[in-house]
This record gives C-alpha cells, structure tokens and sequence, in this order.
C-alpha cells in the first residue's frame, strides 16, 4: 500500500509557541537591565563635565580672586552634552565677585528618566552631591 501524505519534516505549533514564550520571558527580564545599564553609563558624563568645571573653577579662583560664570570658563567637553545641562550658580553677585559657587548637572531627555541620580552638584569645596532616590555617594561612586 502507497503512502498518500509524505510525513513533512519542520516545527510544530507548540514548539513555536514555546519558543515564542521564552523570548518574551528572556527580553521581559533583559530589557529592563539594559535600559538600567545605559543610563548609568551616562552619569559619568556628568560627572566629568562637573569635575572640569571644578578644575577649571580652581584654576580661575587662583588667577582672579573669584569664580566664573560658565561662560567665561573655557571648554568644549561640558557645553555639548547630551544628556545633562551644566550650570554654576552663583558665580557673579552684579559687581561683587564670587568666593563659593556650585555647579550642577541636570538630566535632559531620556537621561531624565533615571530616578536615582536626576542632579549631581560640586562646590568650591568639592562636596558632591546628587538629588534622585540614590544616595550621592551611590551617585557619584565614592
């Protein structure tokens, strides 16, 4: 007696199924990593750029007597950021120079979804500091 069906070779339903669900478990649990991962990897932009600026604020303090405004302090490396703004508060009182400043980083676009370390700050002293639900020395790794 002839076969009439030819016995087809491949994958069936259930197994793709089964495949399917552990992708989805796999990415359900990866994706989160990943996403917390990158923004991590992004805080060290802000805490470069806030210790050049803090450098850079010393350096001026030992030349003039007082701190800069940002825009006098010369750097390519914290004004094009992009995910943190930098600003120094407060460098210049009208004419009255400045003896303290503190500058601060703030998260901008995706990097603003990172609850942990939304700020980091550094004054003349060099005191760190970071607001978010991490502490600053979670931030800032020391």
């Amino acid at each position: 007696m002839k076969r009439f069906f030819k016995k087809s070779s491949g994958f069936t339903l259930i197994e793709l199924l089964l495949v399917l669900a552990i992708l989805a478990i796999v990415a359900s649990v990866g994706i989160p990593a990943y996403t917390g991962s990158i923004l991590k990897a992004h805080r060290s932009e802000a805490k470069a750029a806030l210790m050049e600026v803090y450098l850079l604020q010393v350096e001026y303090f030992q030349d003039n007597y007082t701190y800069a405004n940002l825009s006098t302090l010369v750097s390519n490396s914290y004004s094009n950021l992009e995910y943190y703004t930098i600003t120094i508060t407060p460098a210049i009182d009208g004419d009255n120079p400045s003896d303290t400043f503190t500058a601060k980083a703030t998260a901008i676009g995706t990097q603003a979804d990172d609850g942990a370390c939304l700020t980091y700050t550094i004054d003349e002293t060099g005191e760190k500091g970071s607001t978010g639900t991490g502490t600053a020395s979670d931030c800032w790794g020391i």
